[in-house]
This record gives structure tokens, C-alpha cells and sequence, in this order.
């Protein structure tokens, strides 16, 4: 049977590339005592085991791959942790820190009135709302409190014992709009009346009457008066951030920041009003 002329020439070609293979190996083997079968061996298991090894390096290197993230979100996670303990940690320290400074102030107000008798009380509750216009201290006529008695914060006054319980009190504040008080014009000694209004109690701030002819202006701080019946003298208020000219020809009016905090409240100092008065 005649072969085609194409088939032919590819059936050389693979005669010739087995014959060289052949050559190759027998010359190999001689040089180095290998026999024909141990060469064709290697020549044809070598490309195959040099896959498998590529394929093997491969996998290990994706495996590793996977290690190493599942190491990394662990890491993660443990840093995660730690910063958060770390952030809770430092939110208590400086929770701590303003706690310690609204402590050293409230002392710093008992030395200054050493000579009154004194107690601390913690805030336990108050009214609906931002602000503390009107809230309720742990202290009762247990510990001795009485109506009337003066309270202070943060150096300053905060108001006056307006009920007392067995074991708690109730505290009006300066802010409120029952409030009434004489205080003076540090700088020009000038005479006034601060009370609560309820749209400024909403706003932390009070309101001051004074005479038209007072001498007042913005920055001016405001003390108790000597005049008055329900504080001693010269007890910080708070201080003047806006004068407001009415025209009746009588009096004007000013709007008082006090320096006490009434958003945040925490401890006040009791001072017992008849002492201190007298």
C-alpha cells in the first residue's frame, strides 16, 4: 500500500526525532553509565516531574498566601481590640480628669466659706430638659439640709434649697423663672436684679435689670449684693454678654452668662444660709 506523500514526510520526521532521541541517550548513557531505558526515562519523566514541582510550588505558595492573610486579619483584629480598649481607656482618664477639676473646684469654694458650715451632695436627678433649672441632690434634712440653704458649683452660685426631703433635696437654680436675686456690678458696684426668664433659662443665661444710669457693659462680672436677704456678699454669678437699652426712660436690661456649667451638673457645695447670712 502506497503512503501519501504528506503522511510519508511527517512519518520521516517522527523517525528522525526518535532516532535522535535514541542517539542522544545511548551517548548520554555511555558518558555516564546510564543504560538506554534509565535515559529515555528521565528524558520523558522529566518535563512531567518538573511540572508536578511547579504545580506543588504553586500551591504551597497559594496556601501560604492564605496563611498569611488569616495571620494578618487575626493581627487586625487583636490591633482592633487594643485600640479600643486604648480609646475607652482614655475617654475614662479624661472622664476622671473633669471629675478631679469639679472636685478640687467645689474645695476650693468650701475653703473660701470655711468659716459657714458646708457639705458636699451629689446630683441624683431633674426636671424634663437640657438644662438643670431645677434637680434633686442626694442630702435631706437627714444630713441636715434645710430650705433656703445657698448652693454652689464650679466656684460660683447655682441657687438655693427650695424643698427638703428625708434623704433628698430640691435644688432652684439661678436660671429658673422663680428666681430672684440682689446682685451688684463688680467693677462699678452698681445695683441690679437678676431673675430667670423661661426663654433664657433655655438657653443657660439670666437676665439683669439695672438702672439706666448704671454703669455696665459687656464683660462686667456679677456678684451677690450686699443687700441682699438670701445670699451673703460677693458670690460669683456669672458674667455680662450683652446690655440691651429699653426705652422707658427707667431701666436696662442685661443678658448674664453664669459660670456655672447648668448642662452638666454633677456636684454642688451646701452652705447652711443661716450662718452664712448672719
Amino acid at each position: 500500500m502506497k503512503l501519501p506523500p504528506k503522511l510519508k514526510k511527517k512519518l520521516m520526521i517522527i523517525t528522525a526525532i526518535i532516532c535522535m532521541v535514541i542517539s542522544v541517550s545511548v551517548s548520554f548513557g555511555k558518558q555516564h553509565n546510564i543504560t538506554i531505558l534509565e535515559a529515555l526515562d528521565d528524558i520523558i519523566t522529566y518535563p512531567i516531574e518538573k511540572l508536578i514541582t511547579v504545580a506543588k510550588n504553586k500551591i504551597s505558595g497559594i496556601i501560604k498566601s492564605f496563611k498569611d492573610i488569616e495571620n494578618l486579619n487575626l493581627t487586625n483584629k487583636k490591633l482592633q481590640q487594643e485600640n479600643e480598649e486604648l480609646l475607652y481607656n482614655n475617654i475614662r482618664l479624661m472622664q476622671l480628669e473633669k471629675e478631679n477639676i469639679l472636685l478640687k473646684d467645689l474645695l476650693d469654694i468650701k475653703n473660701r466659706y470655711k468659716s459657714y458650715p458646708s457639705f458636699g451632695a451629689n446630683v441624683i436627678g431633674k426636671d424634663a430638659g437640657n438644662w438643670y433649672k431645677v434637680f434633686t441632690i442626694d442630702k435631706g434634712e437627714t444630713q441636715g439640709v434645710s430650705e433656703s440653704d445657698i448652693v454652689l458649683a464650679n466656684g460660683a452660685l447655682v441657687g438655693i434649697v427650695n424643698e427638703v426631703n428625708l434623704l433628698s433635696s430640691i435644688i432652684l437654680s439661678i436660671i429658673d423663672d422663680r428666681s430672684t436675686i440682689s446682685v451688684e456690678v463688680m467693677r462699678s458696684g452698681d445695683t441690679g436684679i437678676l431673675s430667670g426668664q423661661i426663654e433664657l433659662s433655655n438657653k443657660g443665661l439670666a437676665n439683669l435689670e439695672v438702672d439706666i444710669n448704671s454703669d455696665i457693659v459687656v464683660g462686667d462680672q456679677i456678684i451677690t449684693s450686699h443687700i441682699s436677704d438670701k445670699f451673703p456678699p460677693g458670690i460669683l454669678i456669672g458674667e455680662v454678654i450683652e446690655v440691651i437699652e429699653i426705652n422707658n426712660g427707667l431701666v436696662k436690661n442685661a443678658l448674664v452668662l453664669p459660670f456655672v456649667d447648668f448642662s452638666t451638673l454633677k456636684y454642688v457645695l451646701l452652705i447652711e444660709r443661716n450662718e452664712a447670712i448672719n
